[in-house]
């Protein structure tokens, strides 16, 4: 699955029958299901997991699913395994009503009485205990379909027409049926779906056959699947036309299935999707493991990008249809990389997945690990190996918090369940597993994949497992090593001094946890085994070098003829440690532009910027050394010079300076680019561009670049052909952050009339840029409103900034109950997130005090809200230890 990010900045079957089984014997009819005793205490539903009475082998559901009505009429057949006599069985399941139930076991039908088991679980009494051994469970039942979330089963409008769709990552399916939801039950499913005639019907295998029904429905019976543990089981219904997307070289049809009418705008995907499955076939030498490959785009979501499932993978309709003309390179871009992340799950995840969700970095750190390689292969002038090198370093910024999670972090309720989705998971993990494969080299890497691969297909895995596998294949123990780094939280600060004594060239080398300003935590408490790769040059010499930093301190020999002139201690900008650069030597490679790959430079400046969030670098240096990197010719330099400008937060009173100096330092390049792409431009400069001018506009002071992007952001409203796909986002946020009402109630208008979901999402999206309180109190009044899905307006409370932080926090507070009630369940920790900009100690009091009670009401809660008052207080501290000399680099300006 891949995680919700600040949009233009992101199930079926269900339990039952081996075909070609005899038929049941011919009985006399159930007797009724057994009333519970009078004043007998109702059974304890288990508090997470199901117990182990019982397993599922094999499930069928038969499901009625109409657009236009808001319940599911269900049927479900579960073969089981009972481990003992059993007469109460739980199963999982959320608002769901049991109309009927009985058991087949031992010979004999058995009524099944419905016992209420909370929020997640219902229980099935027996009139009879079921023996041990094989037995059926049918249960005929009715379920919800939601109409603002995008979990469980939801309804979308589109263009006047109604979807249905499924998403059940991660513990969701427990709506659509009862079911053993948990990842290490992984069966077989047998689909069968009652739709109406005209609507079109997807899930996870292709059709075996169609029958006309009546009441204007059909019953499509899906092959029975692979075994998939209930997450993965998926379906969508509606009035969708389905665009040939051609075959894999295997011959694995593909297709993208769009809402009505949209066929022109699914071409990008079409062309792109099959190419990328080659290439991860071609680098895992294992055929991809299912029949067919159905992708499916969504209208709205709110709490995740695209999502896995087994032949059929969803995606968010922003990052997979356009229309040709309407392409961005940023959409390109967004589209590869997240469909070989859900493509990559298709190995890791689907065909082996983890045992629990305390090893979800085996599914989503290893797909975002193999999503950056096969992206890089597939169009290398786009450099995601830079992209990657930026989203490590965001990672290792949630990682120098002392409430981190750990990668492995054991699971003991909902609330942990939720938080494993975060950076450390996707970003960390992936990053430490590509710091590994560096240290032992791709083959012998990719040959322990395969052996995992080989030895779990079709079944579930864990760490250890992997981490013995991948060992085998490497020809080296890497258990111990990997460990440190998936069982403790945190990232290792290495410093690296060369050292030529006697004609040999080596590194003295030392470790200890990096921390920001202001942490509790404890620097020299934690100890990994760093597997550091080094880079170096002498002349038009150079090689690389890597040896495994196993205590507090070490050494790296390099194998060079004399001393080099240039040391890179992260080589490729692969490793998961922070550098604590020397400010001589960050200043030579800072200035190589020989020798070092641009994503090493990029590492530079990212190390750099943590440096001086631990105060181990003045940030007036790092922000003297920006206006050098903005005249750098590679754009994506430019970028990383950016964000150097963008850490300082200048005080109240020297907001002007700061605004000078980002004038000074950016806005001659910003109007040397201007609004319109140049011919035979550079992707990277395409993407930079509306970054740049968005700095430009949003932190300088130019009044022209503002006054251009006012007039084309009018103009654009009149004509979408007026400005370029890729500036769009960057011209209305300029606008609205200079606009007023007269331009909030044209934007608001221009919204609700709009059919095409990307021109309504630009427009809201850029609501939160405006910065006039009154105006913005309407702003996140949108999300109260019955005028838009709330699924479109949640992004409303996604985005804050100095502007319109105050703003948004009184509406969060005043509002908190109606918008707790209003929001989809997955999507309320956006209550709790906006306070991650705050930096003042008495904003800190007030957010702890407000949720002192309301965290652990939304699942994930707790955790958020205490890494957010450690982020404010962190903040404070950087404030106090930065202000002074800030402010004597900014007066200057």
């Amino acid at each position: 699955m891949t995680r919700p990010t600040l949009r233009p900045a992101l199930a079926l079957a269900a339990l039952a029958a081996c075909s070609g089984e005899a038929p049941t014997p011919k009985r006399a009819a159930a007797p009724p299901p057994p009333a519970a005793a009078p004043g007998a205490p109702a059974p304890s539903p288990p508090s997470l997991r199901l117990p182990a009475a019982a397993a599922p082998t094999r499930a069928a559901v038969t499901l009625r699913l109409v657009p236009a009505e808001s319940t599911i009429e269900g049927e479900l057949e579960l073969d089981l395994n009972f481990n003992e006599p059993t007469d109460l069985l739980w199963l999982n399941a959320t608002e769901i009503e049991v109309r009927e139930a009985r058991l087949e076991a031992g010979g004999a039908r058995v009524a099944a009485r419905a016992v209420p088991g909370g929020d997640d679980f219902v229980g099935f009494a027996f009139a009879r205990p079921a023996p041990k051994g094989p037995g059926r469970l049918h249960v005929a039942y009715r379920a919800k379909i939601s109409d603002k979330d995008d979990r469980g089963v939801f309804r979308e409008t589109e263009r006047g027409k109604t979807y249905i769709f499924s998403q059940f990552e991660n513990i969701e399916a427990r709506r659509a049926f009862p079911c053993f939801d948990e990842p290490g039950f992984k069966i077989p499913w047998k689909v069968t779906l009652r739709v109406p005639e005209g609507d079109a019907a997807f899930s996870n295998t292709p059709v075996e056959r169609e029958e006309r029904g009546e009441g204007g429905l059909k019953t499509l019976h899906f092959a029975e699947t692979k075994p998939l543990p209930a997450y993965l089981v998926a379906f969508a219904v509606g009035p969708f036309d389905v665009v040939d997307a051609g075959r894999s070289k295997r011959g694995v049809p593909v297709r993208v299935a769009t809402p009505s009418g949209q066929q022109a705008e699914a071409a990008f995907a079409a062309k792109t999707t099959a190419a990328l499955l080659d290439q991860l076939e071609a680098y895992f030498g294992v055929p991809y493991p299912y029949e067919k490959l159905d992708v499916v785009p969504i209208p709205r979501l709110a709490s995740f990008g695209a999502m896995e499932n087994a032949g059929l993978v969803t995606i968010g309709m922003d990052i997979s249809l356009a229309k040709p003309e309407d392409e961005s390179l940023r959409f390109r871009q967004a589209y590869t990389s997240i469909m070989a992340h859900e493509l990559g799950h298709q190995w890791f995840g689907d065909l082996v997945t983890m045992a629990w969700w305390d090893d979800v970095w085996l599914n989503e750190a290893f797909a975002t690990w193999v999503a950056s390689k096969i992206a890089q292969r597939h169009r290398p002038e786009w450099k995601f190996d830079v992209r990657r090198a930026e989203s490590a370093s965001f990672s290792m910024a949630q990682d120098s918090l002392v409430t981190a999670r750990k990668i492995r972090q054991e699971i003991k309720t909902k609330d942990d369940i939720q938080n494993a989705f975060d950076g450390i998971t996707y970003e960390k993990g992936a990053t430490v597993i590509g710091m590994f494969e560096q240290f032992v080299g791709e083959e012998p890497f990719r040959k322990g994949v395969q052996t995992y691969f080989a030895r779990h297909a079709m079944k579930n895995a864990t760490s250890a497992e992997f981490l013995a596998d991948v060992s085998e294949g490497a020809g080296r123990d890497l258990r111990a090593a990997f460990s440190t780094f998936l069982d403790q939280p945190g990232v290792p600060l290495v410093s690296a001094a060369l050292s030529c004594e006697g004609g040999a060239a080596k590194l003295a080398l030392a470790q200890e946890r990096y921390l920001p300003i202001g942490s509790g935590g404890d620097a020299r408490g934690s100890t990994w085994q760093v597997p550091v790769c080094a880079r170096w040059g002498k002349g038009k010499e150079g090689g690389e070098a890597c040896g495994l930093l196993a205590g507090p301190r070490g050494e790296l020999s390099l194998p060079a003829k004399g001393c080099p002139d240039w040391v890179m201690p992260k080589a490729k900008a692969l490793g998961y440690y922070r550098v604590a650069y020397a400010p001589s030597d960050l200043d030579a490679l800072l200035r190589r532009d020989r020798g070092l790959a641009l994503v090493e430079r990029v590492s530079v400046v990212e190390d750099a910027r943590a440096l001086v969030a631990a105060g181990k670098l003045p940030v007036a240096e790092l922000l003297a050394r920006a206006p050098e990197l903005a005249k750098a010719p590679e754009p994506e330099l430019l970028r990383a010079a950016l964000y150097v400008a963008v850490t300082a937060r200048p005080p109240d009173e020297l907001r002007a300076n700061y605004a000078r100096f980002v004038d000074r330092a950016f806005s001659g390049r910003a109007r040397a680019y201007g609004f319109r792409s140049r011919p035979n431009e550079a992707p990277e400069e395409k993407t930079l561009r509306p970054v740049l001018l968005g700095v430009a506009t949003n932190r300088g002071e130019n009044a022209a670049l503002v006054a251009e992007a006012q007039r084309l952001a009018l103009k654009w409203l009149d004509d979408p052909r007026a400005v370029e796909p890729d500036m769009v986002d960057a011209v209305l946020t300029a606008a609205t952050a200079h606009g007023d009402r007269k331009l909030f109630e044209r934007l608001r208008a221009e919204a609700k009339k709009a059919t095409e979901a990307r021109r309504r999402s630009d427009i809201l999206d850029a609501l939160s840029s405006f910065r006039d309180p009154a105006v913005l109190r309407d702003v996140y009044g949108l999300t109260l409103a019955d005028e838009f899905d709330i699924r479109d307006t949640i992004w409303l409370l996604r985005y804050s900034n100095v502007h319109n932080e105050g703003a948004q926090w009184a509406f969060v507070k005043e509002n908190f109950d109606r918008l707790f009630e209003r929001l989809p369940a997955e999507s309320r920790t956006t209550l709790v997130d906006v306070g991650n900009g705050f930096c003042d100690e008495a904003r800190r009091a007030d957010y702890a005090a407000f949720f002192k009670d309301r965290a652990a009401t939304i699942t994930g809660g707790p955790r958020r809200v205490a890494q957010t008052l450690e982020n404010i207080s962190l903040c404070v501290a950087r404030r106090r230890a930065h202000d002074e000399g800030l402010a004597a680099f900014l007066k200057k300006y």
